[in-house]
């Protein structure tokens, strides 16, 4: 009974209301509510497609954060794969560099020894 009276009425009925429609001295059909039964479930259903629009916006969103986090999963590897190429460039970094060094030694070596061929 309070559910229909709510439906009618749009109002929660108070104790009193619900003792007269159970008792069946009150009825909802003579309460002139016609009109805002009609306004009601025009209300009502604004209401519901507000909802479900919000509903769907929610599911959109929640589609962009899944794709979010697989593009962030995606470039977590990325990320990782650069720092793995970052710390191998180190290491021809100083490669290199060592065999400068040593290739600069032994052109030392070979230009004192032209000298001392020379000399002898």
């Amino acid at each position: 009974m309070k559910r229909k009276y709510f439906n009618v009425t749009g109002e929660e009925p108070v104790e009193d209301i619900v003792e007269k429609l159970v008792s069946g001295s009150m009825k909802l059909e003579g309460h002139g509510r016609l009109d805002q039964l009609e306004g009601g479930s025009k209300e009502r259903r604004h209401h519901h497609e507000v909802v479900v629009d919000i509903q769907r916006s929610l599911n959109r969103l929640h589609q962009v954060f899944l794709d979010m986090a697989v593009l962030v999963e995606t470039q977590g590897a990325q990320m990782d794969d650069i720092e793995n190429y970052v710390a191998n460039a180190r290491q021809f970094i100083i490669g290199g560099t060592d065999s400068l060094y040593y290739a600069k030694q032994m052109k030392k070596k070979k230009k004192n020894r032209k000298w001392l061929h020379w000399v002898i």
